[in-house]
């Protein structure tokens, strides 16, 4: 893109973003207008990768997780305004003075959805012991099983133990922390202080799990006790959301939720045709970050249906909490070698791929470390990280051994295509490492799935990924580098930590800051973590996200916030 037509771009785009705000534009609901709701209320979204396994402790991708947290539930749930923690099957709970011992009081018209594995087909009720079941799931070691060490590994008493015991079958024991004091009482004992636990108890791998349906399916169960009914249509591509119909919320009048029949995800990565769908009203939201040549051709023809009395569309522009990076393997030749990392970390030009790839859409080039400068109080900024320093890395790389690149193979990389910006990216860093350093970049371009379990193994020299908080913390990004979550057999997969990156100097900070008094002590702490995690290069920051998102006028109550987390419940379409 031309700078003038970049400065349209922005210039449009300013425009509009003063003109209307998906915040208050989707908010607009009343009492008259939703019991009026007629005929079919369907939303059509789209992904451009497919989506996995939605069983919840084999979520460790975006797309899944917000597909899944609309079929499974937990006992809080995040607000999707503003991120806060909200009660869902729990009504409400308590925190005794040690900040370690937690009650839930469950609700008492809870149920799971409607299958086969219950008798007469019907969903059960839902207690506290079925949360008993579910987080002993959740403690067991088992090939499905990637959401141990991000929940309640090292957190919740006995965990651990009763991982280690599960090794080799179901253990003779209960899950030390987690009793159910009677049908409706939940109450979990923490190791340790943790401010973040209620936040953890919010994702998808927290879920309450019927114990039939597992024995039924298995790591396939997709029976849980939310808002929707998982439907995968095979034939189309598609997934289906069905409504519930024994969801237990209503609104203030009484109605019952969701108000939505049903939400159908296609899986498009041609983000060309997805919005062309968008404009033909095929799919009311596009969330998935449209090149900015698109959105500014977009923008330019269609200003009026923008800014006029009864806008067609509202567009949001705003900072996710997520990064952008590739991950070396530490654990193997050649990235064992931490002056090779080091010297590839100096040899990329972050802002030539912000500015000419991505077209400016980012928040930052990665100049700083693995936490996005969107967190209150955390000095993302005072981390150095590695700006374009070409001498640096040659000299640097001699030093690894592979003077002007002589004796290094080419490098294989893997990554999912993301809609085609992830591979023009990956053709950037080849020209740029090739004409920089004489290195060879070879890469290959796989679904999401494949390429996400051949970073868990390591089958690979470098994996294209990116990491979105699981909370709104700083501190949910630094289990990327905990060396805790690193098995000691390099067969065994790694997760999240697949860098396989281990630094004692950065698990003790990052050990301390879980134990922190307050938020400003924790981040200090954490800021020098990850400069540890700069200064040894296990990942190479790319860049900062920032999307631009696009909505029908008439989709109501939609949200959208730097998490991506996704709650239709309250969802509905003004016709």
């Amino acid at each position: 893109m031309t700078n003038c037509n970049k400065l349209l771009f922005f210039a449009l785009a300013a425009i509009l973003l003063s003109c209307n705000n998906s915040k208050t534009k989707t908010d607009e609901k009343s009492d008259v207008e939703i019991t009026k709701l007629e005929g079919s209320q369907v939303l059509y979204l789209n992904e451009t990768d497919e989506a996995q396994n939605i069983f919840p402790h084999s979520v460790v991708d975006l797309i899944t997780s917000n597909i899944s947290n609309h079929v499974f539930e937990g006992l809080v749930k995040f607000n999707p305004k503003d991120l806060s923690v909200n009660p869902c099957l729990a009504e409400k709970w308590t925190i005794d003075s040690t900040r370690k011992v937690y009650v839930f009081t469950l609700r008492n018209d809870i149920y799971f959805q409607n299958d086969e594995c219950f008798a007469d087909g019907k969903g059960r009720k839902i207690t506290a012991q079925d949360f008993v079941y579910s987080f002993e799931l959740l403690c067991s070691n088992s090939a499905f099983n990637q959401s141990f060490s991000s929940t309640f590994k090292d957190l919740v008493k006995g965990a651990n133990a009763y991982f280690e015991a599960s090794k080799n079958g179901k253990p003779n024991f209960s899950l030390e922390g987690v009793k159910a004091i009677n049908e409706n009482t939940l109450q979990i004992t923490l190791e340790r202080v943790d401010r973040s636990f209620l936040q953890i108890l919010c994702s998808v791998p927290t879920s309450v799990i019927a114990k039939e349906a597992f024995a039924k399916y298995g790591e396939k169960c997709s029976v849980g006790s939310g808002p929707f009914v998982y439907k995968k249509l095979e034939s189309e591509n598609k997934v289906a959301l069905i409504k519930n119909p024994s969801y237990y919320l209503k609104d203030k009048a009484g109605k019952n939720l969701p108000y939505l029949d049903s939400i159908v995800i296609s899986f498009n990565a041609n983000q060309l045709e997805e919005l062309k769908l968008f404009k033909e009203k095929q799919l009311d939201i596009v969330n998935s970050g449209l090149p900015i040549k698109s959105i500014n051709e977009f923008l330019a023809s269609e200003m009026e249906s923008f800014q006029s009395k009864n806008a067609k569309y509202i567009m949001e522009l705003s900072p996710n909490m997520s990064t952008q990076f590739y991950v070396f393997n530490t654990a193997k030749k050649p990235f064992n070698n931490i002056k090779l990392r080091q010297a590839i970390s100096y040899a990329i030009d972050r802002d030539k791929i912000v500015a000419e790839v991505l077209n400016g859409q980012a928040t930052n080039a990665g100049f700083y470390g693995i936490v996005p400068a969107c967190f209150k109080n955390y000095k993302t900024t005072s981390v150095k990280g590695y700006n374009l320093d070409i001498k640096k890395a040659k000299k640097l790389l001699a030093e690894a051994g592979y003077p002007n690149g002589k004796g290094l193979e080419p490098i294989q990389l893997k990554l999912n295509s993301g809609g085609s910006r992830n591979t023009l990216v990956a053709l950037e860093i080849q020209k740029q490492l090739k004409n920089n350093l004489n290195i060879d970049l070879e890469f290959e371009i796989m679904p999401l799935s494949s390429k996400i379990e051949a970073e868990k193994k390591g089958e690979g020299d470098m994996f294209r990924t990116a990491w979105i908080a699981d909370y709104p913390s700083p501190i949910s990004f630094f289990p990327l580098a905990y060396s805790k979550h690193v098995p000691a057999k390099t067969t065994e997969p790694s997760y999240p930590n697949t860098s396989r990156f281990k630094n004692e100097s950065f698990d003790k900070l990052y050990e301390e800051a879980l134990l922190a008094a307050d938020d400003n002590i924790a981040n200090d702490l954490l800021v020098k973590a990850d400069q540890i995690l700069m200064n040894e290069a296990p990942v190479l920051i790319l860049w900062y996200d920032q999307n631009f998102k696009l909505v029908q006028s008439s989709v109501k109550n939609y949200f959208f916030n730097p998490m991506d987390y996704r709650n239709c419940t309250e969802v509905y379409i003004k016709k």
